[in-house]
């Protein structure tokens, strides 16, 4: 079987970033399975070129998994509405990258943002492949709820990009239960909806580790720490944990350590 993922800030072990969908499809490609992720030539956290020259399309490999790194217009960080132009350049040249990927499947796309499975079921239509749809966060319910979409139009046509999406997915799956909810209160059937919630390997951690070297470098020995290691974001609620920390800043043998 061969699987074509679009998935526009795809991370690998070496970059910072969720590895989800590395952990995935290099897994399938250790049992025997094909794996090809179309993937932005940017990185989504910098901004900078991930790969050298200026090619439309640039081919990696990375443990059994064929990356084709597509163009994407520079604009990440300036704005949202430059965030946008972005997404919708790779939007374009992810269906041709998916084009180039050659005979597949099935086509996975994922989301947010809504532009990547546009752009998996436009090649799932003219591949004649399934068209599966990855929910990892509610868009535009989040952009929406964190008020960085405002205008009624824009939030018009994204609610019906999400409509569109889920109605010609051939399967969809959740990384929350409360998405499948979520889902089938739109009109999903329930038995379209799979769970395939986040995991930890257990083999990458040392369960005799005791962690002295990091206590000595942070100069953390005798302390209590409190550990937030994950997201910086505007979704991730940081001032509560500043709050907290505030609550007991006459107790220095109290630590907060925050790594993200």
């Amino acid at each position: 079987m061969h699987v074509l993922l679009i998935h526009q800030v795809f991370s690998s072990p070496s970059e910072a970033g969720g590895t989800r969908h590395f952990e995935l499809l290099s897994r399938l490609a250790r049992s025997g399975h094909r794996a090809t992720v179309v993937a932005s030539n940017l990185s989504y956290l910098s901004g900078q070129s991930l790969v050298g020259g200026s090619k439309w399309i640039t081919e990696q490999n990375s443990h059994g998994i064929r990356i084709l790194r597509a163009y994407t217009y520079p604009t990440l960080h300036r704005s949202f509405v430059w965030r946008v132009v972005s997404f919708l350049s790779f939007m374009v040249t992810a269906v041709w990258a998916g084009w180039k990927a050659g005979k597949v499947d099935v086509v996975m796309g994922t989301s947010p943002p809504l532009t990547q499975p546009l752009s998996a079921w436009l090649i799932a239509v003219l591949r004649r492949r399934p068209f599966l749809l990855e929910i990892r966060d509610l868009w535009p319910e989040f952009a929406i709820d964190m008020g960085v979409m405002r205008s009624p139009v824009l939030i018009w046509v994204a609610r019906r990009l999400e409509m569109f999406l889920y109605r010609r997915a051939s399967h969809l799956l959740v990384n929350s239960p409360a998405y499948r909810d979520y889902l089938v209160s739109k009109g999903v059937r329930p038995e379209k909806v799979s769970l395939v919630a986040n995991g930890v390997d257990p083999t990458l951690y040392d369960p005799a580790a005791e962690g002295s070297t990091v206590r000595e470098e942070f100069r953390l020995q005798g302390k209590f720490v409190v550990l937030y290691a994950g997201a910086l974001g505007m979704a991730n609620d940081i001032g509560t944990l500043l709050d907290a920390a505030d609550l007991v800043r006459d107790q220095p043998d109290i630590h907060f350590l925050l790594a993200g």
